[in-house]
């Protein structure tokens, strides 16, 4: 097969037997674009032929430096040489082609369409924009002809007289010009818009003609005035169109916020239309075959319709529950399309109509959005299942007329084709359909297209989808099926005895009694040298051929694709390798660190999101994984069988004839098998597999993601008591407003510790800075005042008496938050104490997510702009200490800045738009259930976002209501009908969100007359308010009638006796009811007794955090990372001692020291005593500390560590009673031993050891181990996969023990904890090695091996040339970690990111320059005299009148090239450096290369300063 292959990729230029074959209107573009080159290379203009001679005289008179190097068109040319080869063969082009032609494809070129409506639109801008244009030719032209005579002048003094330098050239330059003023075209708005845009930017009355300037040009067609704008117009006139977009200002808006429909539902890409029920049981039924009932290829907990499954049964939907769920998905449907319903009114308002009273199991509002989110996926796919059946249809038109034309050896359309695409129930079998089509008539596009056009039969409708793409994209016949078709190879194949129809049978339905394959009598190379011909010459060639004729179709036939798919999903096996870097990372507690080395493990065992970890950490370049159908290791099963032997034995193809010519026939169908699995079918499996393992990892981690969003962001906030409120005019009383105050500590320059106080409702009314309360961990200021600390703290209460707040609000931001917690509470006791204060005030530690993403936003810069961002952030605390969903839903902007919140690790590996749609689904869900005050949303611009999430609204919606209500004479909604009275909305729109909204009934009356419903303070929905006034009639044993006013006053008796509803028989009143014209109530009655009872009572709960919650919040890593057994790495503190008893000073004494004159404290083991007296004077005086317990350090997480004193070194266990004196002594030495190693540890010296206890997470401590036996302990197997591969695992660690014990030229280093994606704890000659296989200019951050604070820098100059920058670190918080402050040549850098983008990328920017420079010379270096010294006196001997010259990079000293030139006989070498503000060169810094250059041109000559 393989020399088939090769001979083909000989011969394809030359071998086109077919008279179909469309490869000649390739190569005639090719020959029309060869032509143009060459009439464009003729063609010289007579301003071009006059300049001749003067460019002569030029180039005489500045000969010098020589250059060689191909022109344009050579270049062109040489490009168009490699392009003529011809690309082997694609297995999956045609499907691809398909999917072009189908819409599917999201890459490649796009070309933008006009809508019809657009047209008259497009035409009157074009005709005024052409009008400008010949308006202003003569004045733009003379513009240009002044700018570029100043352009040329400069040109002209720049030039060397000695160097000869390329000129630039004219059409590039012209080119961009006219790139340059194209861009100054500006955006196009419509009247409406701009209509808008004037009344809020206030340019109604402006003067426009005061706007311009007119001036005068001259030049030589004489003198032309311009009037042009001037430039001292304020910018805020100009129109953003960006700040049209997020102000709800383009038409776009305007029409959706006049449609009577959900925004959502508008802003689908497909529109939801209304469908019969035919139409809806069959969707109810494919979203419950599809998303509900599917099977999975992992082991993965369902997350839908979880009421409805067996437990016990691996949680499968139990079959009593099918018509039940079908009924109710079905339902659903019908109020999305029919009545257009959005999900939270579904699910509170018409929760009878699918979750019926007496069924059990019920549906949550999790299953309904899932119904949603999967009726979005069914009708994308049925559109592209009729987008395929309208193709089909065509090209059946097509290829009757063909046959009937005489084209005898087209394929028919059969019905058989039709029925596979009416079963396709899934994108897979879909896309087998599409596969086989795309085989047999994926060449015949374009002619079926060019007919359809020729015979009018081409809808309107479709003719301009068909030109988005000009024409149907043209399939190459060229491929290897097609070349073997036209040659008549499937002549050939037929003598394999079975069809491709047949043998797909044989796999599928027919396997256990498979159809035997037709025997032919004539061996298989007699037979193909009948069809011998000049593309297949050989009769090896045409039995290739038809092997691979044969195998492609069957690798298209649908039931032969579904069926190996079906098995090649269940024999998939995952191998994973755990690269050098993930060996150093992939540590104990990561979640991938069971499975880092696992061997064949069966997909079908991955659990839950464990796949999604898998597919992050290969992002990461940690691990390395494959997916394959056949064992790697087969040692442990010697009976075992390859996948496609499985099916070879199966005899699926295979003939029982006992012959030599059978044996070769069988041996023959056998290669089919496998050519159409292992060529054409296993990557699309592959494919298929990764996506949907992806799709079901993704699924459990958007379960996880609601979960923890509920958790952050949809609890009850703090609400402070009314206890002690008596006293109205106590100031501190809660009765004048809540007040909080919200406090966010920093450490960096140029920010302060800041506190911020709030109102309840969120403004903002003081803020004052406590530089000095973070200072423990930074000095504050640079002038550091050591009673900087007591002077804020008297500041603090000050502030806190003076204002008074109910609660403190505290960011949490590394356990140094728990002290200020403390110092904080312990301020407002002693100011409770000293009677300042009254109450007792609140303090807690807040998650600082939300606020982390305000303060860096767009957003919160322009609500308060000059603001520090320690100020902005503690706003935001502080809103969202008073309500988290309020603050939430604030970053639901326009730029998304919820994107930023951290609420699961594995947010940023899911599909953008998945995570982003499930996000908006949960806060629906919690702002609905909650209600929104709509009068809040419209005066508070922190609110006003909770507005789009209401029911039916959106973005649009809520934007036009807001503009509505202000517009309007109250000034606020007054009722719920204002949506439809003021606002303009639909009846859908008041359906779905009359009951979300929230009036405010106290505030409407005390700022308007209106009469106001009490209901339309409750969750009641306006169509209930009958149900509600006949429960409340029912209650207090009235009658009520429909008068409006009496069910308003009934409903205001109801709500001052609220005990009376606690009386009503409920039962007795939903039968009572189910027999009205209420229908069932069951659901109802309950819910509007509890809101009249409590009307919109926070449904939300307060969960005090967990001492596991805290942890997280200030340590960043969940308890799960610091299992049993973990080595880790601390810094140490101090020694633990344990204070002297009475009874141990009694007793005090000392011994000598072995081999020594000194003396030894039996206690704390100081031997700095010279006589026992000394030693009992010591303890006597109590100078001792006492007995040594242990060693004190911390993690750089601040998390504190400690190393008992028998768990320093070996043998220090402790022996019981029955222990001999000798094993007693024995320890005492050894205990001995522990002290004196203790006492020698120095501060800030490195701890290593293994975690023995679990981490506390109420002390943040950890129990360490040092002891060597304990170092030395290897992994639980018990803790690893059962599939984890120990002897690659083994080999791993041995290569990397080997590698270590090379000889190192550098000194060791020490191991830092710093987060970045471009550090490794890595040697600088680890640190070449990753870069050897990276691009020049990248980098890796590492430690240095100088000093604990200093790290380098290592960048790739050149290939084997590698730049280490020393970077120093000041203001370290822990020794392992980065210091505040980084120095680089005395200058200051923030961060790594700084550098990276000031020093390092401003440097490789520059070697690029360099590397790209014509006079580069590549593979030399600045030390190889002798090679530089040929290569120049090469040049020389070419044209001794020139002085040539290379740039060549220098191995001595990276970062230094050298200019190599040659003026006479002896070549000359000076080093340039690359500095990041740029080159230099004799002691001189150059911004660019050519200006350096040019410099040096002039003074190469003159003495090099020394």
């Amino acid at each position: 097969m393989s020399e088939f292959l090769d001979f083909q990729a000989e011969e394809s230029d030359i071998s086109r037997t077919s008279s179909d074959t469309d490869s000649s209107e390739p190569r005639r573009k090719k020959a029309k674009k060869m032509k143009e080159k060459r009439k464009k290379r003729a063609r010289i203009s007579d301003d071009e032929e006059e300049e001749e001679d003067d460019d002569k005289a030029i180039q005489q008179e500045m000969e010098g430096f020589v250059v060689t190097e191909l022109s344009d068109e050579e270049q062109q040319e040489k490009s168009d040489e490699s392009d003529s080869e011809l690309d082997e063969e694609l297995s999956e082009d045609d499907i691809d082609l398909v999917n072009d032609n189908l819409g599917l494809r999201t890459g490649g070129r796009i070309r933008v369409m006009e809508d019809d409506d657009d047209n008259e639109e497009n035409q009157r801008r074009d005709h005024y924009s052409n009008r400008r244009r010949d308006d202003d030719a003569d004045s733009i032209r003379s513009y240009d002809d002044d700018r570029d005579s100043l352009r040329s002048d400069s040109e002209a003094e720049s030039v060397d007289n000695f160097i000869v330098d390329d000129n630039e050239d004219e059409d590039r330059r012209h080119a961009r010009h006219k790139h340059k003023k194209a861009r100054n075209r500006g955006f196009e708005f419509s009247s409406h818009a701009m209509e808008e845009a004037n009344e809020v930017f206030g340019i109604n009355s402006i003067n426009y003609s005061s706007l311009y300037a007119e001036e005068e040009y001259e030049n030589e067609k004489g003198t032309r005035t311009i009037r042009r704008l001037k430039s001292s117009m304020k910018k805020g006139i100009q129109l953003d169109p960006t700040e049209l977009i997020m102000n709800n200002m383009t038409d776009e808006a305007q029409r959706i916020a006049s449609i009577d429909a959900p925004e959502r539902f508008i802003r689908r890409k497909r529109a939801i239309e209304e469908c019969t029920d035919e139409e809806l049981k069959a969707e109810a039924l494919w979203i419950y075959e599809n998303t509900f009932n599917k099977r999975f290829v992992t082991d993965i907990s369902p997350t839908v319709l979880n009421n409805f499954r067996d437990t016990e049964n691996d949680g499968i939907i139990r079959e009593s529950e099918r018509d039940y769920i079908l009924k109710g998905v079905a339902t659903v449907l019908s109020f999305i399309h029919n009545q257009k319903f959005e999900i939270p009114y579904i699910y509170t308002y018409r929760h009878e109509s699918f979750n019926e009273t007496t069924h059990e199991a019920k549906f949550s509002q999790n299953d309904l959005w899932e119904i949603y989110f999967a009726d979005e996926t069914y009708w994308n796919f049925i559109d592209r299942k009729n987008n395929l059946r309208d193709i089909m249809s065509r090209m059946e038109k097509f290829i009757t007329h063909e046959i009937e034309n005489g084209r005898t050896n087209l394929r028919r359309i059969s019905n058989e084709d039709y029925d596979y695409l009416n079963r396709a129930s899934a994108d897979e079998t879909l896309t087998d359909v599409q596969a086989r089509f795309s085989l047999y008539y994926g060449p015949y596009f374009n002619k079926m297209y060019s007919w359809e056009q020729k015979e009018n039969s081409l809808s309107e409708h479709m003719s301009e989808k068909l030109k988005v793409s000009g024409q149907y994209k043209l399939s190459s016949r060229s491929d290897l099926y097609h070349l073997a078709l036209s040659c008549h190879l499937n002549k050939f194949a037929e003598k394999f005895g079975l069809t491709s129809d047949e043998i797909a049978v044989n796999c599928s339905t027919n396997l256990s009694n498979p159809t035997e394959a037709r025997h032919t009598e004539t061996d298989p190379s007699t037979e193909a040298l009948k069809y011998t011909c000049e593309n297949f010459p050989t009769d090896k060639h045409v039995i290739d051929g038809g092997v691979l004729l044969l195998a492609r179709e069957l690798a298209s036939h649908p039931d032969f694709r579904n069926t190996m798919r079906l098995e090649y999903q269940r024999a998939a096996l995952i191998t994973i390798r755990c690269t050098k870097r993930g060996r150093s990372e992939i540590q104990a507690g990561h979640p991938l660190y069971h499975c880092r080395y696992i061997t064949d493990k069966p997909i079908s065992k991955l659990l839950d999101s464990e796949f999604l970890y898998i597919v992050h950490a290969e992002r990461q370049g940690f691990i390395k994984y494959e997916i394959h159908v056949d064992k790697k290791c087969r040692t442990a099963d010697h009976q075992y069988i390859a996948f496609i032997d499985s099916f070879i034995d199966k005899k699926v193809f295979y003939t029982e004839k006992m012959s030599e010519v059978a044996k070769e026939w069988n041996k023959l169908r056998a290669q089919v098998l496998t050519v159409a699995l292992e060529r054409f079918l296993f990557k699309v499996f592959e494919k298929e597999l990764i996506k949907k393992m992806l799709e079901e990892s993704t699924t459990y981690v958007i379960a996880e993601i609601k979960i923890s969003m509920n958790k952050k962001f949809n609890f009850k906030p703090y609400q402070p008591g009314l206890q002690d409120d008596e006293d109205e005019d106590d100031d501190e009383s809660i009765r004048h407003g809540i007040r909080i105050m919200s406090m966010v500590t920093t450490t960096k320059e140029g920010e302060a510790t800041t506190a911020v106080i709030l109102d309840g409702e969120g403004n903002l009314l003081d803020m004052d800075v406590f530089p000095y309360i973070t200072n423990r961990y930074s000095e504050g200021p640079k002038r550091h005042n050591p009673n900087g600390l007591m002077q804020n703290l008297e500041k603090l209460k000050e502030f806190i008496v003076r204002k008074k707040p109910h609660a403190i609000a505290l960011a949490g931001e590394n356990l140094d938050s728990l002290r200020i917690k403390t110092l904080l509470r312990d301020a407002c006791d002693d100011l409770k104490r000293k009677k300042d204060i009254r109450r007792n005030i609140f303090v807690d530690i807040v998650d600082p997510g939300v606020s982390l993403a305000y303060c860096y936003s767009d957003m919160a810069e322009n609500e308060f702009s000059g603001q520090t961002y320690a100020s902005k952030q503690a706003i935001s605390l502080g809103r969202f200490f008073i309500d988290p969903l309020v603050e939430t839903t604030h970053l639901f902007n326009y730029q998304k800045d919820f994107l930023k919140l951290k609420i699961h690790p594995l947010q940023e590996t899911i599909n953008k738009s998945t995570f982003i749609k499930y996000c908006v689904a949960s806060i629906m869900n919690f702002v609905n259930k909650l209600g929104v005050d709509i009068n809040r949303c419209i005066e508070q611009e922190h609110v006003y976002n909770m507005l789009q999430f209401v029911c039916g609204l959106g973005p649009a919606k809520a934007s036009h209501i807001k503009k509505s209500i202000l517009a309007c004479e109250a000034g606020l909604a007054t009722t719920r009908a204002v949506i439809v009275t003021v606002c303009g909305m639909g009846t859908n729109i008041y359906m779905n969100s009359s009951a979300f909204i929230k009036i405010d009934t106290v505030k409407v009356r005390e700022r308007t007359d209106e009469m106001v419903n009490e209901l339309d303070c409750s969750r009641v929905h306006p169509e209930h308010y009958s149900l509600a006034a006949k429960i409340a009639s029912d209650a207090l044993d009235m009658e009520v009638d429909a008068d409006e006013s009496q069910i308003s006053a009934i409903i205001e008796e109801v709500l001052k006796k609220p005990k009376t509803l606690e009386v009503l028989n409920q039962s007795s009143l939903i039968k009572y009811l189910s027999h009205t014209e209420f229908g069932d109530t069951g659901y109802l009655v309950p819910f509007i007794i509890k809101e009249l009872m409590d009307r919109y009572a926070d449904p939300r709960k307060y969960i005090p955090p967990t001492a596991d919650d805290i942890f997280k919040l200030l340590v960043h890593e969940d308890k799960s990372y610091y299992p049993l057994g973990k080595l880790v790495s601390a810094v140490f503190r101090n020694i633990a001692y344990k204070r002297l008893q009475e009874k141990d000073i009694e007793r005090a004494n000392g011994y000598p020291v072995h081999n020594s004159l000194n003396w030894k404290c039996r206690f704390c083991g100081s031997d700095k005593f010279y006589d026992s007296t000394s030693v009992v004077n010591h303890v006597r005086n109590e100078e001792c500390p006492g007995n040594i317990v242990g060693l004190r350090g911390d993690l750089p997480n601040g998390i504190s560590v400690f190393v008992p004193l028998n768990r320093i070194i070996d043998g220090c266990d402790n022996v019981g009673q029955e222990a001999s004196r000798y094993e007693r002594d024995d320890l005492n030495r050894k205990l001995d031993e522990a002290k004196s190693i203790a006492n020698k540890v120095k501060k800030g010296s490195q701890l290593i050891g293994r975690i023995i206890e679990p981490v506390s997470t109420e002390k943040f401590s950890i129990l360490l181990s040092c002891r060597p036996i304990d170092l030395k302990t290897e992994d639980d197997n018990k803790e690893l996969d059962i599939y984890f591969d120990y002897e690659v695992y083994k080999s791993d660690i041995e290569r990397d023990t080997v590698a270590k014990q090379t000889p190192k030229t550098a000194g060791g280093y020490f191991k830092r904890v710093i987060a970045h994606p471009h550090f490794y704890n890595v040697s600088f000659k680890q640190a070449e090695n990753i870069l050897s296989q990276k691009e020049p200019g990248e980098s890796v951050i590492r430690p240095s091996s100088k000093h604990i604070d200093h790290l380098c820098v290592t960048w790739k100059v050149t290939d084997d040339i590698y730049q280490h920058v020393d970077v120093i670190e000041k203001d370290k918080p822990q020794p392992f970690s980065l210091g505040k402050t980084l120095i680089i040549d005395d200058e200051d850098y923030e961060d790594l990111e700084e550098i990276l983008a000031r020093y390092i990328q401003p440097m490789a920017r520059l070697v690029r320059y360099v590397m790209d420079h014509k006079c580069y010379k590549e593979g030399i270096f600045a030390e190889e005299d002798s090679r530089l010294q040929e290569q120049l006196s090469s040049e020389k001997s070419q044209n001794p009148s020139r002085i040539p010259y290379f740039f060549v990079p220098s191995r001595k000293y990276p970062g230094k090239f050298v200019i190599a030139y040659q003026p006479r006989q002896k070549m000359l070498k000076e080093y340039f450096s690359v500095k990041p503000n740029g080159f230099r060169f004799r002691q001189q810094i150059f911004p660019t290369l050519d200006y350096m250059m040019s410099w040096f041109k002039s003074n190469f000559n003159k003495m090099p300063p020394r």
